[in-house]
């Protein structure tokens, strides 16, 4: 059994990053334990961090990390990745899981832009329930006409231990559930060829993916995918 969360916090100072990227975390009650995380916002001067952190059943690492309390210490490394979109070409965006951090971070750095790409945004879970931030990014679609969220899940109900949530649950206006594995049902589309492609989340999904979107015709040099492990 798990669960999504989502956690703000405040650095007090601005952290170096950019929206897309990601960081190596550890704390003051983890030492020498390490694990990467993308923040869900794009960097401020206020220091503001917002992470989504998968909570799995007997994982006292993931249960610390989600739940921190008013006066921990929280050490970040060197911000590493290169996900992120030049402007030059319309995007293509395929989310597995937390996978949605890093892309959410740049989409609401494109709220800055003067001119912006039209996009479309995958997001992938194995059942509706998975869909943490559903609601989140429909009201982030409402006000973006360059915008477009489309949920795809592998089973249409929910397992008994799937923890949904109002967040995950579709509103009405956005667009339909698809059912399926996101890279086959992307591919089917067609080539995306005149797309900046960005792939991110847990490795099995983005390697699936990545694979059904060349084996469909996508150009391997438009491709931008992510993946790390937990640890």
């Amino acid at each position: 059994e798990w669960t999504y969360l989502r956690r703000c916090h405040a650095a007090g100072i601005p952290v170096p990053y950019r929206a897309g990227q990601h960081l190596p975390v550890t704390t003051t009650y983890l030492p020498g334990v390490w694990r990467v995380l993308s923040p869900a916002l794009p960097p401020n001067d206020f220091g503001q961090l917002e992470f989504h952190v998968r909570i799995l059943e007997n994982s006292d690492i993931s249960q610390l990390l989600a739940l921190p309390k008013p006066g921990d210490y929280w050490l970040f490394g060197t911000p590493r990745g290169e996900l992120q979109v030049s402007g030059e070409r319309d995007v293509l965006m395929i989310a597995h899981g937390t996978g949605l951090a890093p892309l959410r971070a740049i989409l609401f750095d494109m709220l800055t832009w003067e001119d912006r790409p039209r996009v479309h945004l995958f997001v992938a879970a194995g059942y509706p329930g998975e869909l943490y931030d559903l609601m989140g990014l429909w009201n982030l679609a409402v006000v973006s006409s360059w915008l477009s969220v489309v949920p795809v899940v592998e089973h249409t109900e929910d397992a008994w231990w799937v923890g949904a949530t109002e967040d995950s649950r579709a509103p009405r206006g956005l667009h339909l559930q698809e059912t399926g594995q996101v890279g086959e049902l992307v591919s089917s589309y067609g080539a995306w060829a005149d797309r900046e492609v960005l792939v991110a989340g847990d490795p099995e999904g983005v390697h699936a993916t990545v694979a059904a979107l060349i084996a469909g015709g996508t150009p391997v040099e438009h491709i931008q995918a992510e993946a790390w492990e937990p640890a």
